[in-house]
């Protein structure tokens, strides 16, 4: 992740389990202060634009891929914003505090 600009985690599309999953992928991105591009319509879209920390697509189109790496190519400053979002959210991501929900979910 030190060596990344961005981390993409795109997951198909229509799939219940990818369009809510909240995989270890993420966590270790926002941890490592690390953008994502993330899949729209997901669970992770929601989180992402709600704290201004990545980008979504629809990963099935080959344009709005390419569109988005286009604008981040143009304006890498972009990725210096998320960056500087990520770190002022960082700490309630922890992995410990998030599987702590889980001990409510599963009672």
């Amino acid at each position: 992740y030190a060596n990344a600009d961005i981390v993409y985690i795109v997951y198909n599309k229509g799939n219940p389990n990818d369009e809510t999953a909240l995989p270890t992928k993420f966590f270790e991105s926002i941890i490592s202060g690390v953008p994502v591009i993330v899949s729209k319509d997901s669970l992770l879209e929601k989180t992402v634009k709600k704290y201004d920390i990545g980008f979504s697509v629809d990963g099935t189109n080959e344009k709005d891929i390419e569109s988005l790496i286009k604008k981040i190519q143009d304006n890498r400053e972009i990725l210096e914003q998320k960056r500087k979002n990520i770190e002022k959210i960082k700490n309630k991501f922890v992995w410990e505090d998030v599987v702590k929900n889980l001990e409510e979910i599963y009672k």
